[in-house]
């Protein structure tokens, strides 16, 4: 990389300015001054000066970082060697997710241009190599804060600071909040008339909250009646089957449909009164928040004339609540 300098003193040659590398003559004693440009471009990439060293007497001496003039006051007689340094000039975009702007973000080292702190989305300049550290806020309102992405790679959870030390042109991070979703259940589809003239009825208890267990319950079906809970993850298809699947064809009463997929099947025996409840353990794992899965009752119904004895619920749409 050729780098432009400003030479102060004419040498014996006639020769001051020139791009490196470059060589002048002078006197014995004679005094020298040398300045390098604040940055140079050179394939695409921006060059950040460091600082001069210089080589005198078979040793290198440098000077302080970021003084661009060397000056020497005297040559001796030896020959002296001088070096302008510079690193890659990197940029560190800092945003956020949710939101993708606002946040105010701690950053500990001044940048180039003397900035440090700054709120999403905002972008500061450093020699390639520099250590930086990074620390978002514990909440961003109600939102807690989840984790950092460094050039779309996740970092741990909870990891507030981290420390970015690029030594590429470019580098983004993201800090990422959790978002909040409403448990919720919705009842769909109907089921199909027992002998005691009632159609199930299937509802919550509660909602399905992560971290906690939801009762999912059926009231108005026959005493004592065996029964189970078909639990899914699709209201449309079981095992490539079409849903809802009317039974009809199999001998059931031909307003019965399968409305949820089996992937698991739980029993349970009603009560006296007709009633039956099933507690299921719900999930905190922030990757299964926002998921729906679907439940349905399948009951054992002697007393019907259909020759398959079933009656079926209606079906309950459930969102799995919390942070994600």
């Amino acid at each position: 990389m050729r780098i432009p300098i400003e030479v102060a003193e004419t040498d014996l040659d006639g020769n001051k300015d020139g791009s490196t590398p470059i060589t002048r003559r002078y006197m014995a004693q004679q005094r020298y001054t040398l300045t390098a440009p604040a940055s140079v471009a050179n394939g695409g990439n921006a060059y950040l000066f460091c600082n001069w060293r210089y080589r005198a007497n078979g040793g290198w001496i440098d000077q302080p970082a970021g003084e661009r003039i060397l000056a020497v006051d005297s040559i001796g007689t030896s020959t002296h060697t001088a070096e302008a340094r510079y690193a890659l000039q990197t940029s560190i975009t800092v945003g956020s997710r949710n939101p993708t702007s606002g946040i105010p973000i701690t950053v500990s080292v001044a940048d180039e241009d003397g900035n440090r702190n700054g709120t999403t989305r905002f972008t500061r300049r450093y020699k390639g190599g520099t250590a930086v550290g990074l620390t978002a806020p514990t909440q961003n309102g109600i939102h807690p804060f989840r984790r950092w992405y460094i050039s779309n790679i996740a970092q741990p959870i909870g990891q507030r600071t981290i420390v970015v030390q690029p030594l590429v042109s470019s580098t983004t991070v993201e800090a990422e909040y959790f978002t909040r979703v409403v448990a919720d259940v919705r009842s769909y589809g109907r089921g199909c008339t027992g002998s005691n003239r009632l159609i199930p009825d299937h509802a919550a208890a509660g909602l399905p909250e992560g971290r906690t267990v939801a009762d999912y319950q059926v009231r108005g079906v026959p005493s004592k009646t065996p029964m189970a809970l078909f639990l899914g993850f699709s209201d449309s298809k079981w095992n490539g089957t079409p849903l809802p699947l009317r039974l009809g064809f199999i001998g059931a009463d031909p307003s019965c449909a399968i409305l949820a997929e089996g992937f698991l099947i739980l029993p349970v025996t009603a009560d006296a009164t007709g009633f039956g409840t099933i507690g299921v353990p719900v999930t905190g794992d922030p990757a299964a928040i926002g998921t729906h899965f679907y439940t349905q009752y399948v009951v054992v119904d002697f007393g019907v004339a259909a020759p398959l004895k079933i009656t079926v619920s209606n079906g309950l749409d459930s969102t799995i609540g919390g942070w994600r």
